[in-house]
């Protein structure tokens, strides 16, 4: 179970920018850890429904989006893709 928690924080890390928050805010910091285990969740979900080979596309799709994305608009992708599971 170690394993996979491990997997989970470097996945965030490298692949989500988690722990990249430049505010000085603590909800801010705060926010952010809460959006990208959110984000690693949904796309951990897509993932088994899609049926993927890899995790990496799908997280370098998911990333390319979201680097520059305000938090208003990365809530805006949640709900899209928790939409997207439903539409199909």
């Amino acid at each position: 179970m170690r394993w996979s928690i491990e997997v989970f924080f470097k996945e965030s890390k490298q692949l989500l920018n988690l722990g990249r928050c430049q505010s000085n805010n603590f909800d801010a910091h705060i926010a952010d850890i809460t959006m990208t285990m959110i984000q690693y969740i949904l796309i951990s979900m897509r993932y088994r429904f899609d049926t993927y080979k890899t995790k990496w596309g799908i997280f370098k799709h998911i990333r390319e989006q979201t680097i520059q994305i305000r938090l208003s608009e990365r809530l805006g992708l949640f709900i899209e893709l928790l939409c997207y599971r439903v539409t199909i």
